[in-house]
């Protein structure tokens, strides 16, 4: 139990210690009357049950005050950027929840709470939720953005800042006390469910056209590459110069190409301002072998 509160029930249990013996004075007054320190009595136990009800009204007081910024946490953006990485974080301070199960508490010991307070109370679990729901969109964006070959991560800008434009509402705007942030939520989310079938297209083409080439070519052992063993597979032709063996390489190399073309032909659908750098890319890739795209 948080102490405020500890003590806030410590109190109220002291004042039901003493007034069972009021009780049984106010039903039996001629025991008071007949006794000598009766009158002293009363008013020790006036005395005690005022303290004890001032202490808790300054306990509840001091606690209210301490809980009125849970009204500004929740005017605070959903989303912030972190000031190193840039990588977007939910704006969500676990020190709310510690408020807000304090307040359930107190609500249950019978302390009236501000309206503010009593609101956010009542939606404490959609906060707790859209937080959650919050933190799982934006790791998936990150994994997404994983799985995408570092040669292609360049090609892939003007699709991120899409992405980044669905996320933007949550940096500026909105907050949690918003009243559609489950619908900012289902914008995001249809934008990653394109995003991931996007780069899951771009993945396959890469792995089944034109890996898949090179590593025909690479157990076919038609041309030698110097370190080719310690490079990743697609890196083997841009970093370093062939040296063909055989002009029986050449269709192998065009199904490379051509497995490129429609690389570039899906990125451009998706991004149309990456046409020029995809082409400069095959275009590199070509003149490796002496040819021109």
């Amino acid at each position: 139990m948080p102490p405020v509160i500890g003590h806030i029930v410590w109190v109220r249990h002291l004042v039901q210690r003493i007034e069972p013996p009021m009780v049984y004075f106010h039903k039996h007054p001629d025991v008071l009357r007949l006794a000598e320190a009766g009158a002293e009595t009363v008013a020790l136990y006036e005395k005690l049950k005022s303290a004890f009800i001032s202490f808790e009204q300054r306990l509840v007081g001091q606690w209210k005050s301490q809980h009125a910024s849970i009204a500004s946490g929740m005017q605070a953006t959903l989303l912030v950027q972190h000031p190193d990485s840039h990588r977007l974080v939910v704006n969500f301070d676990n020190n709310v929840v510690a408020m807000l199960s304090e307040a359930r508490v107190m609500k249950r010991e019978g302390v009236a709470l501000p309206n503010s307070l009593a609101a956010a109370l009542d939606a404490a679990n959609k906060y707790k939720a859209f937080g959650d729901s919050t933190k799982e969109v934006i790791e998936r964006f990150y994994q997404i953005q994983a799985t995408v070959p570092r040669l292609i991560q360049p090609l892939l800008a003007s699709t991120y800042e899409r992405i980044m434009l669905a996320f933007r509402p949550g940096l500026i705007s909105l907050t949690w006390a918003a009243t559609n942030i489950d619908l900012y939520l289902e914008r995001i989310t249809t934008a990653l469910d394109e995003l991931a079938g996007f780069v899951g297209q771009v993945n396959l083409i890469l792995t089944e056209q034109v890996e898949g080439s090179l590593t025909r070519l690479e157990l076919a052992r038609l041309f030698l590459l110097d370190g080719m063993h310690s490079l990743p597979l697609v890196d083997k032709i841009v970093l370093h110069k062939p040296r063909p063996t055989d002009f029986q390489t050449k269709p192998l190399i065009d199904s490379v190409f051509q497995g490129l073309r429609v690389l570039l032909s899906v990125i451009n659908e998706a991004n149309p301002s990456s046409s020029s750098t995809m082409r400069h890319l095959v275009a590199a890739f070509y003149s490796c072998f002496g040819l021109t795209f």
